[in-house]
């Protein structure tokens, strides 16, 4: 099987698990080799799908590699009372903070300094849902083909990146119902939010359209990720700002 053919068969894997809700074993053995490969997985069902990009999560691998995924428009709110959650698998969910690109950065002029390309910030909330029955069982590189299981995203109101505090130590508090299920002085796992957004820009993707003004970046979980019910009313602050919303079946 060429490497055309086998894109393909995990992106049709993959849109299934997406249409229907059902979440898979797993992919074949074999059928993505590659980070490219993962990466054109990703871009093949964003165009089955047909869903415009409205942001991109950054992060790194084991070896310290920047790598991303795109979030789809289709499974994202900017604001509003709720975020739709499709299928039966378990959620989770992550606040983190989000980068808003004031400017397109195409995968041949890296931008070194992201002051200079970013001016607004946000506080974010990642629905954690993976297309596979136990995401923590999968290799590194189905993880990365499956967008590294993103199910959803709220952006709530940004603000100038200019006034933010200091954000490499801050305090979160997370509700869930009304429940406080979080409330701790907390760092980003690479201490600086902006670490994966820096070597992102760096380096940036060229699949799914690359990165394109008014998307944002959002670089890591602030919070681990606690599982929580569908319906239910999440509710988080930090010192950017606050965030509201609730998960709602769809």
């Amino acid at each position: 099987m060429s490497s055309l053919d086998r894109i393909e068969k995990a992106a049709a894997i993959l849109v299934e698990a997406h249409r229907t809700g059902t979440a898979i074993e797993s992919l074949p053995a074999g059928l993505v080799t590659s980070p490219a490969e993962a990466y054109a997985v990703q871009e093949r069902v964003v165009h089955l799908l047909d869903s415009a990009i409205v942001g991109w999560k950054a992060g790194f691998d084991a070896s310290g590699q920047s790598i991303c995924a795109p979030i789809m428009a289709r499974v994202s709110r900017q604001g509003g009372p709720e975020l739709p959650v499709a299928g039966n698998t378990p959620c989770a969910i992550e606040v983190e903070i989000a980068y808003i690109l004031d400017a397109d950065v195409p995968a041949a002029a890296p931008v070194a300094d992201s002051d200079s390309i970013v001016s607004q910030i946000a506080l974010g909330m990642e629905l954690i849902q993976s297309r596979y029955q136990d995401r923590a069982a999968q290799p590194f590189l189905s993880m990365l083909a499956d967008g590294l299981a993103n199910g959803g995203y709220y952006l709530a109101a940004s603000s100038p990146r200019a006034d933010a505090p200091d954000l490499e130590t801050m305090h979160l508090t997370i509700m869930q119902d009304s429940e406080t299920i979080w409330d701790k002085t907390i760092a980003h796992p690479q201490v600086d939010p902006a670490a994966p957004l820096r070597a992102l820009l760096a380096a940036p993707p060229s699949h799914c359209g690359g990165l394109r003004k008014g998307q944002f970046i959002t670089t890591g979980t602030l919070n681990g990720a606690p599982a929580v019910p569908v319906p239910s009313s999440i509710a988080a602050i930090t010192v950017i700002g606050p965030l509201a919303a609730k998960l709602v079946k769809v």
